[in-house]
């Protein structure tokens, strides 16, 4: 059995965008990871009042650390209250609502999208269909079906943190078994 992570949602939040700008760095990607300024009160309370109800407090703190994460990973955003206040995230909400119901799935069309991949079919959301106490919901990573959930925002982190350093630990492998077997002949 593993401890559970003790890491702070800022110390969550830097580990993993320094161990994706090292995959972005070595899979040759120039899009590396960003965080925005904080969310203001003003724009959290605004985007609690277009929701029309109190946001977990795991997400909330990350919106008060950083208004999302540009680049979050392979182009995919983690969206901030400033983006899903915006204009685009109505007309994209509803895209991605209308491959969740022709998919038959419920949570998606139900649940808060918090983060995605523009223009795909992939996306993180908030599962109000799916309490898990403290005002907490699951929060779902989604692409035609579930692959992925954890009970919290925060867990949702922890868990994507193992993913990324997987991924670098197999691209470092890859690279070193490169090394290993030398200049390849013409």
């Amino acid at each position: 059995m593993t401890s559970p992570d003790t890491r702070s949602l800022r110390q969550l939040l830097k580990d993993i965008l320094e161990t994706s700008t090292e995959v972005a760095r070595l899979s040759g990607d120039s899009a590396v990871p960003s965080l925005r300024a904080p969310a203001s009160p003003e724009t959290i309370a605004s985007l609690e009042a277009a929701l029309g109800l109190p946001l977990p407090p795991s997400y909330r703190e990350f919106l008060e650390i950083t208004d999302g994460v540009e680049h979050f990973n392979a182009g995919f955003e983690l969206l901030g209250a400033l983006q899903m206040l915006g204009p685009g995230y109505e007309a994209e909400v509803k895209r991605l609502r209308q491959q969740a119901w022709d998919a038959g799935q419920r949570g998606p069309i139900e649940g808060i999208i918090i983060g995605l991949l523009p223009g795909s079919h992939s996306f993180v959301f908030l599962d109000r269909s799916r309490p898990s106490g403290n005002g907490e919901f699951h929060v779902v990573y989604w692409a035609f079906e579930a692959l992925g959930n954890a009970p919290t925002f925060r867990e949702f982190l922890v868990f994507w943190s193992t993913v990324i350093r997987e991924v670098l630990a197999n691209i470092q492998a890859s690279i070193a078994n490169d090394k290993e077997a030398g200049p390849h002949a013409p």
